[in-house]
């Protein structure tokens, strides 16, 4: 059922952009494209610690990531608004979280072993 619902798919959109290609090298042609936003060098050293490229439109999120981060992230997925999808939208939202948590962590422990 999902195989035909996909070759249908792919066949209606050979159609709609006027290509004539097997399935296959249109899926070929779909991942390798470059995605048309980019991160700042900054922002591409964390994200490649959390996923697995910064520059395809196919990627994994790395198990490094909490599993109640990974699900926020995936249960955001279709409702995201960030130009830069979901990896933008983790850096721009969940990671300053993260970062500001760790920072109460160390400054609750930094005050209560100076006492």
């Amino acid at each position: 059922m999902g195989a035909v619902l996909y070759y249908g798919c792919v066949s209606f959109i050979n159609k709609l952009i006027g290509k004539n290609m097997s399935n296959q090298s249109f899926a070929h042609e779909f991942i390798g494209a470059p995605v048309s936003y980019s991160f700042s060098k900054r922002e591409e050293s964390v994200l490649n610690l959390f996923f697995t490229n910064t520059n395809k439109k196919i990627f994994f999120i790395r198990p490094a990531l909490p599993a109640s981060v990974t699900g926020a992230l995936i249960s955001m997925y279709s409702r995201i608004k960030n130009p830069r999808g979901i990896r933008g939208h983790f850096v721009d939202n969940l990671l300053p979280l993260i970062l500001l948590s760790f920072h109460s962590l160390f400054e609750a422990m930094s005050s209560s072993t100076v006492r």
